[in-house]
């Protein structure tokens, strides 16, 4: 899809740029890390690692480390074949920097499948590893689990532009560029223009207003500037006088 000559730039999310907004999804990230640990922790106590052999705990972290590695490809890929569902003929790209891998492509979406290629890795694969960590032996579970774990948080991106994206009208349109999304709405220009207008005739009717003049009796003045009003008409009459 190509984008209609009425769309203008709405907003933009740049989450490798912007300070507040990286540090937002980090922080989101540890939440969630802290949050499914405590959860694992309950449910697959981590003492019974005091007495497991240490070819076992070596097992664990192979596992976890290998497993996030193969993750990050299927997360990506995962995007990349919604983003194909979605355009047939986009061609989708992938990319990595600042700690973060992505996939993104020319193509401008609508708001709702935008919001599903989003999502899509996050929902697939928290439902798919699910399984594992249900049935893999214990002594095995912590390096299972870690993948749910990463595959989590390390979705904080993700649900952050979908939060923001939700708030936006029904009609924009979204071009990902990887770590940066722009988001076009139509007719932003025109609409900022009317407000200017707006603006502007309600600053200049406050300008015209008539505002009611109060005649001021002299009775109603201090007997001093009385005093100085007459001297003053009586000083202008001489200056007439010698004038002429």
């Amino acid at each position: 899809m190509q984008l209609p000559e009425n769309y203008d730039l709405l907003d933009t999310i740049d989450l490798k740029n912007d300070r507040k907004s990286n540090g937002l999804v980090q922080a989101i990230s540890i939440v969630i890390y802290i949050l499914m640990f405590l959860g694992g922790y309950f449910t697959k106590n981590l003492t019974f690692f005091a007495y497991l052999h240490y070819k076992y705990i070596l097992f664990n972290l192979l596992i976890a480390v290998l497993g996030s590695i193969v993750y990050i490809v299927l997360h990506e890929l995962t995007h990349a074949l919604f983003m194909k569902i979605f355009a047939p003929k986009c061609k989708p790209r992938f990319g990595f920097t600042a700690g973060m891998a992505f996939a993104y492509s020319d193509e401008y979406f609508k708001k709702i499948p935008y919001v599903i290629i989003t999502l899509a890795p996050l929902v697939l694969w928290t439902a798919l590893l699910l399984i594992p960590c249900l049935l893999v032996p214990v002594i095995y579970f912590w390096g299972v689990y870690f993948i749910q774990m990463f595959n989590v948080a390390g979705a904080a991106g993700d649900l952050f532009v979908t939060i923001k994206l939700l708030r936006k009208p029904s009609n924009v349109l979204i071009s990902d560029s990887g770590v940066q999304m722009e988001i076009y709405s139509p007719d932003v220009v025109k609409k900022e223009e009317i407000f200017l207008d707006v603006t502007l005739n309600a600053s200049e009717a406050n300008d015209g207003k008539n505002f009611p003049k109060t005649k001021i009796d002299s009775a109603q003045l201090p007997t001093s500037e009385i005093d100085d009003e007459k001297n003053n008409g009586t000083s202008n009459n001489s200056d007439n006088e010698n004038l002429s």
